[in-house]
């Protein structure tokens, strides 16, 4: 139990289960344990859990303390669907340094967190409960995808049914129908209801496509868009060549047979990416380019939509027949490296100190 870093959240120092008063600082002995007791609610003791995960519960107090164990002190690992390894509870505990929780450490937090998937979605839902509503709107861009919005959906509303058992607490038990719970709740909807749709490039394609091609800047973030600042009646060429390398037809010399794909949302178009059929020794060892690219027009960044393409890519990466992508973000690239680690994505190596080298899975 060394490894870990153990914390409780409660308000104030007084338990909202049973209103014991914790001393800070001192040896707390329970009144009651039997360690016996396969249902940990009957088992008494001091609960608490671990910083990785926390999260799950921040809802259950505005105040997170340090938990030390006594070395005489008998610990129970209770089994917990919703946080593995996450539920404990000891005869006798310890608890320094208290903190108020701010959204910016429910953040942090949740950025160390390590849960299964199900949990984040009543975790979000507390984070709106105790007003942690950025933390809130990061888990829901980080974990929210169109095979798991009804989940999601269903676990927000379980989570915020009213129930007695939770009254006390809770300061402020109006906070379950709040602004934050609704605001939420009503991204959720509005993500079920979105239309998301990836088009193969074609030569008909438009104005509303060339718009918004002039909105992501080329070889920003190390992805190449040659449309920039080009005019409309280049781009309607450009189209022509693209549609043709799609089928290897008229490759300059050297060039990799590629397909290019534009999201569109609500059938609007937000952004594009392409994928390469296959590497060469030239494109990884040379130059640092992976299987694919994609970028995102600034109007429609912090939506959650680099997500949904880099999602739309890889199921087009399977049917080319990929079993694996080999990628070279820039490491400063942060919200891209974060995009491709939660879709399986490893770190195996660097390229020139100056991007990464990721594989991930084409499942």
């Amino acid at each position: 139990m060394n490894d870990k870093k153990y914390v409780k959240v409660m308000f104030g120092n007084k338990s909202g289960a049973n209103g014991y008063e914790y001393k800070i600082g001192k040896v707390n002995i329970a009144e009651y344990w039997n360690p016996n007791d396969i249902d940990a609610k009957n088992m008494g003791g001091f609960n608490f859990s671990t910083e990785d995960k926390i999260i799950r519960w921040l809802v259950r107090g505005d105040t997170i303390y340090d938990v030390i164990i006594p070395e005489d002190s008998e610990v129970i690992d209770c089994p917990s669907e919703s946080t593995p390894h996450g539920v404990f509870r000891a005869n006798k505990i310890i608890i320094l340094n208290p903190k108020p929780i701010t959204d910016e450490m429910a953040t942090e937090l949740y950025k160390k967190s390590n849960l299964p998937e199900k949990s984040y979605f009543k975790a979000m839902a507390g984070c709106c409960a105790r007003g942690h509503i950025n933390t809130a709107k990061q888990i829901l861009k980080d974990k929210i995808n169109k095979s798991n919005i009804n989940l999601a959906i269903s676990e927000f509303e379980d989570f915020c049914k009213p129930r007695d058992g939770w009254k006390a607490m809770q300061k402020d038990f109006s906070q379950w129908n709040g602004s934050y719970v609704t605001e939420i709740y009503e991204m959720l909807k509005k993500f079920k209801n979105m239309k998301i749709e990836l088009k193969q490039l074609n030569v008909n394609f438009g104005k509303d496509e060339y718009e918004m091609l002039q909105d992501i800047e080329n070889n920003e973030n190390g992805f190449s868009n040659p449309a920039y600042k080009i005019s409309y009646e280049k781009y309607k060429e450009w189209l022509k060549n693209e549609d043709a390398y799609s089928r290897g037809e008229n490759l300059p010399e050297s060039w990799i047979p590629c397909t290019t794909y534009f999201l569109y949302i609500n059938n609007i178009p937000v952004g594009y990416g392409r994928i390469r059929h296959y590497s060469s020794e030239y494109l990884e060892n040379v130059i640092g380019a992976g299987n694919l690219g994609y970028g995102i027009a600034k109007k429609y960044r912090g939506q959650g939509y680099g997500k949904i393409l880099f999602g739309e890519l890889l199921k087009e990466c399977k049917k080319i027949g990929f079993k694996e992508i080999k990628l070279f973000p820039l490491k400063n690239n942060i919200p891209t490296i974060k995009i491709m680690q939660g879709y399986g994505g490893k770190i195996i190596g660097e390229f020139k100190n100056e991007k990464y080298i990721i594989i991930i899975p084409v499942v």
